[in-house]
């Protein structure tokens, strides 16, 4: 079994919210920015959503997160 197809299924095992929390933070990981509001608008792109919206998530789900 590949690593994304177990991704595919640890995430179809999880409800809405823990589904949303779970893609904002990996795409906030994914982000090789180093300022917040880079890491945010890649973050944004990544997911398709707008750069408020992730702002929301993170207040939201208390994602914590550390920027240079």
């Amino acid at each position: 079994m590949s690593q994304e197809t177990t991704e595919v299924q640890v995430i179809e095992n999880l409800n809405l919210d823990d589904r949303v929390r779970y893609l904002t933070v990996k795409a906030l990981n994914k982000s090789s920015a180093i300022s917040r509001k880079n890491v945010i608008k890649e973050a944004a792109k990544l997911l398709g959503i707008s750069e408020r919206t992730v702002y929301r998530h993170i207040e939201h789900y208390k994602i914590k997160c550390h920027f240079s």
